[in-house]
């Protein structure tokens, strides 16, 4: 068994979770499969229909009764039984699939809203019993009800032994990450301890989510906004508007977002802040920071990037103190990104010993 920590898998949870483990006065409003008219699997939450980009296939690839995937990490001693194997790992930072379907901000109703998040938390506190330390499932909050959202980021902890939390990139309803009013959960998470995480999917992306619209039919452009380009912008956000500033002590991250954009990005973001300010002075709507904007970075931000991503070894030496390793499993992406595993990240010849041991042990453990 190695002690490497795997900052992204799933479970293939059911929808049947969002029912059973809901409030009872809720179940009636519980969301639930159904075809469309050119037959694809759809998903049907508080009326609103996922997946959101418009000409996505739908969910059959992976939810259909038929789907070939890999259910096996459903099931805790047979997911233990896995991470002992070799090129797996000791710890399973864990997220839902379909929980990041709108789950984490979409759903309108703050009270009901709460409750199909509090579902999957149960549900989640459930799957971690079977051993605390090494399964690290994600709680779900809901991000556009601020005050709720901190309300169950308390019960998660308390009640429910989870200590991260999976939000969805693309902010609900339009208002930046950075506004005043999502301060309740940061506030609360970082009383608590609380790394919030970033994670997008196709099938889950907010109906605002940058791309979806215009690029429609195109998967590959699909996947690079949704999945790169809002995170770089959700993370930006929290830095350039003043979040991390505020809440010098809160830990954010972000998965499946690749990590070739970590050094530019960083370089950008420092050449330029300022020069609003110093061309529009008191109209440019820049926080005031103490710090370059890359420093909040490496202080409060996590990246998962994959064992064979493009520019992993720069993204570190930019970065040392945020990069970490994941593999994904079992989504199909695993097969394309981790099929040996965690440890392929040394067969990296710019990657050192040392520099693979701060991605897979140190780092992240310092967010959990």
């Amino acid at each position: 068994m190695a002690e490497y920590i795997d900052f992204d898998t799933h479970v293939y949870e059911p929808i049947t979770v969002y029912k059973d483990y809901l409030d009872p006065k809720f179940r009636a409003q519980a969301p639930f499969w159904f075809h469309d008219s050119l037959g694809r699997l759809q998903m049907n939450l508080d009326e609103q229909i996922f997946p959101s980009v418009p000409d996505h296939p739908g969910f059959a690839k992976v939810y259909a009764e038929d789907a070939k995937v890999d259910r096996s990490g459903n099931d805790p001693a047979t997911r233990l039984k896995y991470m002992d194997g070799p090129g797996a790992a000791d710890i399973h930072v864990i997220f839902p699939t379909l929980g990041l379907a709108g789950f984490p901000g979409a759903v309108r109703d703050p009270e009901f809203s709460g409750a199909l998040c509090r579902a999957w938390n149960r549900y989640a506190g459930e799957f971690a019993s079977a051993d605390r330390r090494r399964l690290r499932p994600t709680m779900l909050i809901p991000a556009n009800h601020p005050e709720r959202a901190a309300e169950e980021l308390r019960w998660g902890v308390k009640e429910g032994g989870l200590t991260l939390a999976a939000l969805a990139p693309t902010p609900p309803g339009d208002l930046p990450w950075s506004h005043p009013s999502r301060d309740p959960i940061w506030r609360t998470a970082e009383e608590l301890g609380v790394t919030l995480v970033f994670h997008e999917t196709t099938t889950g992306a907010m109906s605002n989510a940058v791309g979806i619209q215009r690029y429609r039919s195109n998967w590959p452009m699909i996947y690079l906004c949704t999945h790169v380009l809002e995170v770089q912008l959700a993370l930006a956000d929290m830095i350039l508007g003043g979040t991390l500033h505020r809440f010098p002590k809160l830990k954010i991250g972000a998965a499946e977002a690749h990590v070739h954009w970590v050094e530019s990005w960083l370089r950008l973001m420092d050449q330029q802040f300022g020069a609003g300010t110093r061309i529009w002075a008191d109209k440019s709507g820049e926080a005031a920071l103490t710090l370059k904007p890359s420093e909040y970075f490496r202080r409060q931000v996590l990246l998962a990037g994959f064992p064979d991503d493009v520019m992993l070894a720069d993204a570190y030496k930019a970065a040392p103190e945020s990069i970490v390793v994941c593999s994904d499993w079992p989504h199909p992406i695993a097969t394309e990104h981790s099929a040996k595993g965690l440890p392929g990240v040394f067969r990296n010849p710019e990657v050192t010993p040392e520099m693979g041991r701060a991605m897979l042990v140190d780092t992240p453990a310092r967010f959990l």
